[in-house]
């Protein structure tokens, strides 16, 4: 541990309270959740919402998705995650993360923040990978390429949440096309866009005309009857002060047929 979280961490007791509760995870998964106590937290909060969203509308079996995986230790928390949430929720989660691995992208042109990403990044390792992932399965190849024969290949369960980490402009907004390709999905998916929150020095400067959030709005654009949309007050309502919340958006799909279902108890 670094000198500076040593001194947040003295400086803010919650978070030793909340480093030992993860230590012990005693209670049940919703109430940790609401204290930020699983690993991943943003990642607990997308399966969890997702697979109550679906047992309301009595919906069995989802999909949550990983749009760049990496070395894999997103995948291996989303599995931890996805057990829990399944044995409290009562609904099946099943698991997809997409990768070229190759390694990263060449980062070309300004929309795809070449200042940040370095094309020598993240090779995988894909059979070690495969080794140490229970139920996951990995999608592999050119986004731009996987998302069109997902549904063929893999027939999805509805999915419901997912997390876009893919750092460029162009590598998201060939993801977002998933939305387009007749995979079924739930009438709200929950989206976690990791590169949208700049680091406390500044260095990103991420704005609304590169990277991932250009792909959000260019998606809101083309499409009339599904947008992006943060939810309001999510990080205001929440008990513990985190920079994720302000990285969740939900997919609306308004023309899906169970949009309107009543799903409130």
């Amino acid at each position: 541990m670094d000198i500076e979280r040593i001194i947040w961490a003295v400086m803010e007791p919650s978070k030793l309270i909340r480093a030992l509760w993860r230590t012990i995870p005693i209670g049940p998964f919703s109430l940790r959740m609401k204290f930020d106590i699983p690993a991943k937290a943003q990642y607990g909060f997308g399966i969890y919402h997702a697979a109550k969203l679906a047992k309301a509308l009595r919906i069995k079996e989802i999909s949550c998705i990983e749009f760049g995986v990496f070395e894999g230790c997103g995948l291996l928390h989303m599995e931890n995650l996805a057990r829990e949430v399944s044995r409290e929720v009562g609904v099946n989660i099943q698991l997809y993360g997409f990768d070229i691995a190759a390694g990263f992208p060449e980062p070309r042109g300004y929309k795809n923040l070449p200042y940040l990403w370095r094309s020598t990044w993240g090779k995988m390792d894909v059979e070690h990978l495969k080794e140490a992932l229970p139920t996951a399965k990995l999608v592999i190849g050119d986004v731009k390429d996987t998302v069109k024969t997902f549904r063929d290949q893999h027939n999805p369960a509805p999915i419901g949440f997912i997390s876009f980490d893919l750092d460029l402009y162009s590598s998201t907004a060939d993801a977002l096309k998933l939305f387009s390709t007749g995979c079924e999905i739930l009438p709200r998916v929950i989206c976690y866009f990791d590169d949208i929150l700049d680091a406390p020095e500044a260095t990103a400067m991420f704005n609304d005309w590169t990277g991932e959030l250009l792909a959000i709005k260019e998606f809101n654009e083309t499409h009339e009857t599904m947008k992006l949309a943060k939810i309001n007050g999510l990080s205001e309502k929440r008990y513990v002060r985190a920079a994720w919340p302000s990285a969740i958006y939900v997919l609306h799909a308004f023309e899906h047929p169970r949009y309107n279902d009543f799903i409130r108890d």
